[in-house]
């Protein structure tokens, strides 16, 4: 039975893109980004570097801040594959560099890769919709935010 789902694997693999994979909305170094074809409300994030990992550094970060006061400078996570190569977020709206500059003062001090591209507006608020690369197993995270200022 395993054997004959592996010899379709090929045809699976595009089944589901088809199904999951709606318009591209950009591309990183390490991933490829779609909105969700069904739900235009999340992305879904599609790595293709090796040994990377920026989706489970994302899901295992947003799953450490989620309940804490951290919380309101990510956009979430909805979901990852068992294999982590998609991951699913939601989606944030462009924002320009001027309004980064502008409204961001401040942002969790683990974040590394600090820039406009990296944020998007959701709900009204400026949020980081790419934290794949970050300093938290080296800062480690608290209960208490520590903020490190930008922009001034």
């Amino acid at each position: 039975m395993a054997s004959d789902i592996l010899e379709e694997a090929t045809s699976l693999q595009k089944c589901a893109l088809d199904l999951l994979v709606g318009e591209k909305l950009g591309s990183g170094s390490t991933r490829r980004v779609f909105a969700l074809r069904h739900d235009p409300s999340r992305v879904i994030k599609l790595e293709y570097a090796s040994r990377v990992f920026c989706n489970v550094a994302e899901y295992e970060l947003w799953n450490e801040v989620k309940d804490t006061d951290l919380a309101k400078y990510f956009a979430p996570v909805i979901d990852i594959d068992i294999w982590a190569g998609a991951l699913i977020m939601a989606r944030t709206q462009p924002i320009t560099q001027q309004q980064f500059e502008k409204e961001v003062k401040e942002v969790p001090f683990f974040f590394t890769d600090i820039h406009w591209a990296n944020f998007g507006r959701l709900k009204g608020k400026i949020v980081c919709h790419d934290y794949g690369y970050h300093d938290v197993l080296k800062a480690g995270v608290t209960r208490k935010p520590k903020l490190m200022k930008i922009n001034q």
